[in-house]
């Protein structure tokens, strides 16, 4: 993969974390964390800009991200997870 994307490795984002409450009927009320970027983030806008000049379809991956596990060619995916409590960018990797 190009140089461009693997230099964001690291790199710090602005995540936005918050408690969801669902009741589950017979499991009764559970808690979720959902997780969003912030729409001040200047990385993620960067590597999106990035991405879209390389012809790359954008895909990110923040903790608990459910998605296909299908291979694709033209898609950049980020993941983000939380590091000594700081969200910052963990792997990215086309496919």
């Amino acid at each position: 993969m190009k140089t461009i994307f693997t230099n964001y490795i690291g790199s710090k984002v602005l995540v936005d974390e918050s408690e969801k409450i669902v009741e589950l009927n017979s499991l009764g009320t559970r808690a979720f964390k959902v997780y969003s970027i912030n729409s001040n983030d200047k990385i993620i806008n960067e590597i999106k800009s990035k991405a879209k000049k390389e012809s790359l379809i954008f895909r990110l991956w923040l903790p608990s991200t459910v998605g296909t596990m299908d291979l694709r060619g033209d898609r950049l995916n980020v993941r983000v997870g939380k590091v000594d409590d700081e969200f910052q960018i963990t792997k990215i990797y086309v496919g």
